[in-house]
């Protein structure tokens, strides 16, 4: 958890490859399951996709076969919907959330409410709905005052409806809780996002997005590497770039290539 905190997924992973070559000695069924689900949610975040669903299955279906599990099933149920989410299933994804939201009403369990209503405005987003997204994200952000990636979000959707102002200020909050943090990830994000809010050349962006990408390639967070060549491409267009357009939209093709590969898309 703490390699996952501060951003190294490649660490957390090779502990998780440690443990695996040793689950064949656990007779503790549920500890099996609780490996699964910690390896799934580890596999998500790398965005192999596919695999982080086969382990949350594999979870799910032991909690499911035991006794008091009914959170446990909950988190694999998010799991899943953020799974499908990223996989453009969306259908399939608010099966899953509707399923960890009426759990965690029924538990009282008011901050996991708030985990599965962030992602329900990551999904939002992804489908390009950001008023709706704004709506659930506002309201995490209102009540968990610490959890920069909602804030992340909802500043990309406020963005997107031109709230310039308002997006500023949970961008430069967000970049405070990940300096506190010592999170290495998300400040990359937050100042790109920083650079897309405040309109500047494509150049500038470039800079930015360069710095971001060694960090995600050596993470293997293709996902994003995806995102943002994608991202500078359309911005090189806008400004009649072709050159330097056609240069990113190349380079994406052959990251989209990568994560097709490892199962992260369909």
């Amino acid at each position: 958890m703490y390699y996952t905190t501060i951003g190294n997924y490649n660490k957390a992973e090779e502990h998780l490859i440690i443990t695996e070559s040793k689950l064949i000695y656990c007779t503790d069924k549920l500890d099996i399951a609780e490996f699964h689900y910690t390896f799934g949610s580890m596999l998500h975040r790398d965005f192999q996709l596919i695999s982080s669903i086969q382990h949350i299955q594999k979870a799910q279906e032991i909690f499911l076969g035991s006794e008091h599990c009914e959170l446990n099933i909950a988190f694999c149920n998010n799991i899943l919907g953020l799974s499908w989410t990223h996989l453009k299933k969306y259908e399939q994804a608010e099966k899953y959330y509707k399923r960890a939201l009426n759990t965690f009403y029924d538990l009282k369990e008011d901050g996991h409410i708030l985990m599965v209503k962030h992602n329900l405005g990551l999904m939002y987003s992804e489908q390009n709905k950001p008023s709706l997204a704004i709506q659930c994200l506002a309201e995490v952000n209102q009540k968990s005052l610490n959890n920069f990636r909602a804030l992340f979000i909802e500043a990309r959707e406020l963005t997107k409806l031109k709230r310039h102002q308002d997006a500023s200020e949970r961008i430069e909050r967000g970049l405070n809780i990940c300096i506190d943090l010592k999170n290495k990830e998300y400040p990359l994000h937050f100042e790109i996002l920083k650079g897309i809010n405040d309109n500047i050349p494509a150049l500038a962006l470039e800079h930015l997005i360069q710095k971001a990408l060694n960090y995600f390639t050596s993470n293997n967070l293709l996902n994003y590497t995806l995102e943002y060549q994608e991202l500078l491409a359309h911005k090189y267009l806008d400004e009649l770039n072709h050159l330097k357009a056609c240069e990113f939209f190349q380079a994406a093709s052959k990251t989209r290539n990568e994560i097709q590969k490892k199962g992260g898309l369909i």
